[in-house]
């Protein structure tokens, strides 16, 4: 069986002198294409420092991975491969950077952020990220209310006196 003059032609054109601009350029509509690059499927994902950012910020307010992923234009996939850092430990850097900010403002003479440095530094008083107290019920509300009595009303103030003279 032999192969037909147009399949030779084809095989010919391939490997001989005319085959770069046979596959290589091509000229159409006026555009000249460029056949030996190859350009298949999407570009590979490239993240940049602003991208890095908003993951941090983010993960640092509590989103789901699957809500940032869509956030940037990217996949689940795609997030936890390049940003693996950010998604480990943007609570953490945000919340050193809040802390930096509130220790600046408070320095500048800011009494609320003061305030909230002396509640945060207390000894005793810091909890792991996450833990809250325990809510009271009744009879604990009660309780605490019996030890710590509102010293501006008539009986608070009786039993206050009372608590210092024991």
């Amino acid at each position: 069986m032999g192969v037909s003059r147009h399949c030779r032609r084809r095989t010919s054109n391939r490997t001989g002198p005319h085959a770069q601009s046979f596959f290589g350029i091509l000229r159409i509509f006026g555009e000249i294409l460029d056949l030996t690059e190859k350009v298949t499927g999407r570009p590979p994902f490239k993240p940049t420092a602003k991208l890095r950012r908003a993951v941090e910020e983010m993960r640092a307010c509590g989103e789901a991975q699957e809500t940032i992923a869509r956030a940037i234009g990217c996949s689940d996939e795609t997030l936890r491969k390049h940003f693996a850092n950010e998604l480990a430990t943007g609570h953490a850097v945000r919340r050193r950077e809040v802390i930096g900010l509130l220790f600046e403002s408070a320095r500048g003479g800011n009494v609320s952020a003061q305030r909230k440095l002396d509640d945060m530094t207390r000894p005793g008083t810091a909890r792991p990220e996450g833990e809250r107290a325990p809510p009271l019920g009744k009879k604990e509300e009660a309780q605490e209310a019996a030890l710590h009595p509102d010293a501006a009303t008539d009986m608070g103030e009786l039993m206050a006196r009372r608590a210092r003279m024991h």
